[in-house]
This record gives C-alpha cells, sequence and structure tokens, in this order.
C-alpha cells in the first residue's frame, strides 16, 4: 500500500468513524477496525472491523460501496488474483467466508479450519486459486479453487495440511533409527520421520488409544523403514 493509501485510509477511518458515532455511538462502542487491505480495483480499500462488517470503501471520494456483515470478528481477509472476483475472510472462531464480487454475495462458510482464530491468517498464491491459511493450533492448510470460471462459485476444497502439536511437547522417544513418537500437553500422539521432517502422522489422544493405534504406529515405522532401506 502506498503512502497516499496510506493517508487516504486513515481520513477515511477519522471521518467515518466521528460520522457514526454521531449516527450509532451505542453500536460502536465495542468495534474496532481490524484490518486494511488494498482491493484489486484502483483507489478502493476493504476496511474490517471487530464488530464482522467489512466496508469497501472509495478513498479517492469518501464513499462507501459495498457492505458485508458476519457474525464473528474479522481477522483478515484476501482477495484473488488470477481474474475470478472473490475474497476471503478469516474470523475469530477459526472459519473463513466466501465472497462472490461480482453478485456481491455470499458463496459459503468454512467452519472448523482451525482451531484457535486469534493468530488467523489467509493469503492467496499469486495469480493461482490456492489460498494458505494457518494458526495459532500450529497448522498449514491450503485450499483449492476450481480454475474453471463457471465453477469459480464452488467452495474451495482443502488440498494438503500440514499439522503440528498445539501445545507444548512433553515426551519424544525413537522407535527406530529415523522416526520418533511425540507426545505433548493436550495427549496427542504423532509419528515424525528425521529423514522427511514434513512426514508427521498424527494417531490419536494417548490417553484414548488402544493395541490397535500402537500396531498400527508399528507397522508404520516399519514400512518406513524398508521404503528407507531399499531407497538406499
Amino acid at each position: 500500500m502506498s503512502y497516499a493509501i496510506c493517508l487516504c485510509a486513515i481520513h477515511y477511518i477519522l471521518f467515518w468513524a466521528a460520522v457514526d458515532a454521531n449516527a450509532a455511538a451505542d453500536h460502536l462502542l465495542i468495534r474496532s477496525v481490524t484490518s486494511i487491505v488494498q482491493t484489486p480495483a484502483k483507489s478502493v480499500i476493504s476496511v474490517s472491523y471487530s464488530s464482522g462488517d467489512i466496508h469497501f470503501v472509495n478513498i479517492e471520494y469518501d464513499e462507501i460501496l459495498y457492505h458485508f456483515s458476519h457474525d464473528y470478528p474479522v481477522l483478515n481477509q484476501t482477495f484473488r488474483s488470477d481474474g475470478v472476483e472473490q475474497f476471503v475472510v478469516g474470523l475469530a472462531d477459526g472459519s473463513f467466508s466466501v465472497w462472490d464480487l461480482t453478485e456481491q454475495r455470499l458463496v459459503g462458510n468454512k467452519a472448523g479450519v482451525h482451531k484457535f482464530g486469534q493468530n488467523f491468517g489467509l493469503n492467496f498464491i499469486e495469480n493461482q486459486g490456492l489460498l494458505l491459511s494457518n494458526s495459532g493450533d500450529n497448522s498449514i492448510n491450503v485450499f483449492q479453487f476450481e480454475v474453471n470460471s463457471k465453477e469459480a462459485l464452488i467452495m474451495p476444497r482443502l488440498f494438503n495440511s500440514k499439522k503440528g502439536h498445539s501445545t507444548a511437547t512433553t515426551n519424544l522417544e525413537f522407535y527406530t533409527e529415523s522416526y520418533l513418537l511425540s507426545t505433548c500437553k493436550n495427549s496427542n500422539l504423532n509419528t515424525w520421520s528425521l529423514e522427511k521432517p514434513g512426514n508427521c502422522i498424527t494417531l490419536g489422544t494417548a490417553r484414548s488409544a488402544t493395541n490397535k493405534t500402537f500396531k498400527r504406529a508399528k507397522k508404520i515405522a516399519q514400512n518406513q523403514q524398508q521404503n528407507t532401506d531399499q531407497m538406499n
């Protein structure tokens, strides 16, 4: 965002805050700006609030063009840059909403994306229909939107997900030369590959794990070790 746009954005916030304060002071007692994003359109910014509202504003004319609302505070927002007029809004409950800018309507809401919404981040990969999300639950998700413009209004599907422990690690133990088990304060049990650090398998919750779970872990470790030996 350029210096001029920043100044215009500040002017907009102060101006409309004063107007809204006179019109609806009680409503604004709990509302604050959470993010400001440059839209693909020239001189138009998107301002989100802790109330769940979003304003699309032409900062050249101090004019609100669109208004969208949500049930939870908006944490961040991101726009597609591959020619499809959609944008995604991250909410404080760990979900995100997908909006169609052409029709100015809600496409849908993806719930349960992350356990903790406080550090919820969203970003589209440049010129691709791929959305990255991350959060304080120590996970990264990749969602894929359909490339075909006729199917652009369909909700994305989960393309890939990488997760680690969401709380402090309590125990680590090798069960082969290359693989180890780890547990954390919330009793989750994971298996990790030292040769492929991104290869993490969640085995469930340790306190409810059965012999079947540990046999599965042992079998996985043996198969992974055999594959490693064959490659060597």
